[in-house]
């Protein structure tokens, strides 16, 4: 312990008298410096190896009488292996700053300040590495202690209110405002209305994902909805990885932690993108989301053709049928018997990565008639049919923690046509389903699911 605790005071002295740091700075290049440490650690278990152990109390002290007996071999070979463990539970990066394995590790994109958001990408990477929570040796965090709800400024809270008006009031008022005008309007107010639906609908969208991922609106995002990622595996943030599919359910009214995704990956890991139904792509208003990282059609043929392009690919499995499936008590998925994923992951070889979106059925409270005649609509119309209300019943979503879970991909390889069969797809999309089922009861009693279950349906 006295060898250790030597070895970190002498390396933050190095770093400080070299480097003249401070801060979070010098944490992350203490980090960096890991295997510097060691060494130093070492040094001084050499020097203290060679000091005879006298006793200062009693001679025949066991105690005493046992350390001082220790070879110098047996203790350097336990000193070794017992801080080579600790720094393989605890290390994140290496000298290079790329993000190393662990069993699990959660990023809490609420902390981060302005400065982090603005740093070039490889330094980003380093300081967002840094604050990663390593989870305990048994892959968990404690119960609860992923709970904390973000402060936020009335600045920030208006700013994240404007834009979900915009985005999710902007449709029904384009609507309600059509029929008035169909009803009680002119021949001129009408082409009027339709050529700015046209416009709104088809006007080209700037490509400027990275103005927007850096921005005081991003961090004021992750603010409202305390906005948290635990991964499981490093390939998410791995920029040189395969890319790959990531199945988070459930839809819910809007899939938030799944946006939410779009600004966070893109921050600091990898080009990644939604993947959406095709009339959400040119919907007026509703296809602003896309300007948090871009967005795809979720057809197979759009999933692959990005995914061979190098994007990942993030979308809900259980679609829009899931946002009629929704439970107080628990959560339900309705994905018992939709197989497509199993099958674009056995035709093209892509790894699949199980995830969970953790509050997305909390934001907004839905209401749909009990004969099926609104969900029937939206699965033929391809885009939510029925009312939901939020914040101060308008379409903002409740303040509520959102979590995105991640666990570890699964490759099934590619294969021929004639050897998936039905009975291979359903192998796989059982595993699929293990893998959503695992990472969430592994790590909902971190965030106050404790007492939830999953059913898929």
């Amino acid at each position: 312990v006295i060898c250790l605790f030597m070895g970190h005071l002498s390396c933050l002295y190095l770093c400080c008298y070299h480097h003249q740091l401070r801060g979070s700075k010098l944490f992350i290049l203490h980090y960096a410096s890991r295997r510097l440490s060691l060494s130093l650690s070492l040094f001084f278990f050499f020097l203290l190896s060679f000091v005879p152990v006298v006793p200062s109390f009693s001679p025949s002290s066991p105690s005493l009488a046992a350390l001082s007996s220790l070879s110098l071999s047996s203790s350097l070979a336990r000193v070794i292996r017992e801080v080579r463990g600790a720094y393989r539970r605890d290390k994140r990066i290496n000298r290079e700053g790329e993000i190393l394995s662990m069993p699990a590790y959660v990023l809490e994109f609420y902390k981060l300040t302005p400065e982090d958001l603005r740093l070039p990408l490889e330094q980003r990477r380093k300081v967002l590495a840094a604050k990663m929570k390593p989870a305990g040796e048994d892959g968990k965090f404690p119960e609860n202690s992923l709970t904390e709800t973000a402060d936020i400024s009335l600045l920030e809270e208006l700013m994240v209110v404007s834009f979900f008006c915009l985005i999710l009031g902007g449709p029904p008022t384009a609507f309600f405002s059509g029929i008035y005008l169909l009803l009680f309007g002119t021949w001129t107010s009408l082409a009027v209305y339709g050529i700015c639906m046209v416009v709104l609908a088809f006007h080209p969208l700037p490509k400027f994902y990275e103005g927007i991922i850096q921005s005081k609106f991003s961090l004021a995002i992750y603010k409202y909805f305390s906005f948290r990622m635990i991964m499981e595996d490093t390939e998410i943030a791995n920029p040189d990885a395969d890319a790959w599919v990531g199945a988070s359910p459930p839809h819910g009214v809007l899939p938030i932690a799944n946006v939410l995704s779009m600004l966070g990956i893109n921050l600091f890991a990898r080009p990644f993108v939604g993947g959406g139904a095709s009339v959400v792509l040119n919907a007026p208003f509703l296809r602003y989301m896309s300007l948090f990282g871009g967005m795809v059609s979720v057809s197979a043929s759009s999933i692959d053709k990005a995914t061979t392009k190098g994007l990942c690919v993030g979308l809900c499995p259980d679609g829009i049928a899931g946002m009629f499936r929704t439970s107080d008590e628990n959560e339900v998925v309705y994905l018992r018997n939709r197989m497509g994923l199993a099958k674009f992951a056995l035709r093209t070889g892509k790894a699949i990565i199980p995830a969970y979106s953790i509050g997305n059925t909390k934001i907004f409270t839905p209401w749909f008639d009990p004969y099926g005649i609104m969900e029937f609509l939206s699965r033929r119309m391809q885009a939510s049919i029925l009312v939901f209300w939020g914040k101060w019943f308008l379409p903002v979503p409740h303040r509520y923690n959102i979590t995105m879970l991640c666990g570890k991909p699964l490759r099934e390889g590619k294969l021929e046509e004639k050897a998936i069969t039905p009975e291979r797809i359903k192998a796989t999309h059982q595993r699929i389903l293990d893998g959503i089922t695992d990472i969430f009861d592994r790590h909902k009693a971190a965030v106050g699911w404790g007492e939830t279950k999953i059913i898929f349906i």
